[in-house]
């Protein structure tokens, strides 16, 4: 069996194109079940695998999953999170991550892939941080999934209507679990305009863009002083401020995640020499690419000590 943190380049996949339905002894996937008229849910799948593992990924869309029952793990940018009942696990676009159960231990897990339809709850999601592990103590999002399955299952007449208002209330729920349990911002949410909505998607998404603000600002026909300003009041911080976060956590992923030289990551971030990434990922985290490597290297081996 593969090793359960894999350091290879991660593997990008694609949103569904199909209508799918997927019966195995093991697993109940439906891939884009209402590709007309709700195309913005993308699968739901419930899984109970005692061996199961997830190799390292990422996609371009969000993914929840939550645990009905076991124990299992999760790495989000090479921080492993232990998991149990009730937990809710939630990746942004670009993240990359992986996740397998305990060893010969029950594991029953829902994972949804989706985008959001409401540009101010995508807003808030957008800002988890990275402790990402949440807790339904009060049991509450598990039902929300079990009706969006049978509602798929069964097919019955405006089912798609049923399913977006459970998906609709279930991502409001879980985003007032993660406020509630780890302290995110109470602000008043504004929708999100469609022009940040595609600086969020150029800066996740694309490296071509990373560093890059005037570029960004003709791709999406504003001016820089009037891009800094409108990114600042709709997501509450310096759009210079939140490149540089992105770039960092996309740092940290290539030098976790390849087996690549620090010179050809510093090549593939577009940094202008080894050197100045190297200034650069010190200044934001204090310590050198080479430091920071040597001390992924010792994590992962206390990290598959526990696994």
């Amino acid at each position: 069996m593969k090793s359960k943190y894999d350091k290879h380049d991660a593997i990008k996949l694609e949103g569904p194109r199909n209508k799918t339905a997927c019966y195995w002894p093991e697993e109940i996937r439906f891939e884009l079940p209402f590709p007309v008229y709700y195309d913005r849910f993308l699968y739901i799948s419930k899984f109970w695998y005692e061996k199961w593992y997830t190799p390292t990924q990422f996609h371009d869309h969000f993914e929840l999953c939550y645990v009905c029952e076991g124990e299992g793990w999760f790495i989000l940018e090479g921080m492993m999170f232990p998991v149990k009942k009730g937990d809710i696990f939630v990746t942004k676009p670009g993240e990359i991550h992986c996740g397998g159960a305990v060893v010969n231990a029950k594991f029953l897990v829902y994972a949804v892939g989706f985008r959001f339809e409401q540009a101010e709850l995508e807003k808030e999601y957008y800002k988890l941080n990275i402790q990402r592990i949440s807790n339904d103590s009060d049991e509450v999002i598990r039902p929300f999934l079990d009706n969006i399955m049978n509602e798929i299952e069964e097919d019955s007449a405006y089912a798609h209507l049923m399913v977006r208002s459970y998906m609709s209330a279930m991502l409001t729920v879980i985003f007032r679990i993660y406020e509630r349990q780890h302290g995110l911002t109470k602000e008043k949410t504004k929708s999100l305009t469609p022009e940040m909505m595609h600086v969020l998607n150029l800066v996740h998404m694309d490296m071509n863009f990373m560093g890059k603000i005037d570029e960004i600002a003709k791709r999406v026909n504003m001016s820089r002083s009037n891009l800094d300003r409108e990114f600042k009041s709709q997501m509450g911080v310096a759009l210079g401020e939140y490149v540089r976060g992105v770039w960092v956590e996309r740092a940290k992923q290539l030098l976790r995640q390849s087996s690549e030289s620090i010179t050809s990551i510093a090549e593939k971030l577009h940094f202008d020499s080894v050197q100045a990434f190297s200034m650069f990922f010190k200044r934001q985290l204090g310590l050198s690419p080479q430091a920071f490597k040597r001390r992924i290297n010792v994590d992962e081996m206390q990290v598959s000590d526990k696994l």
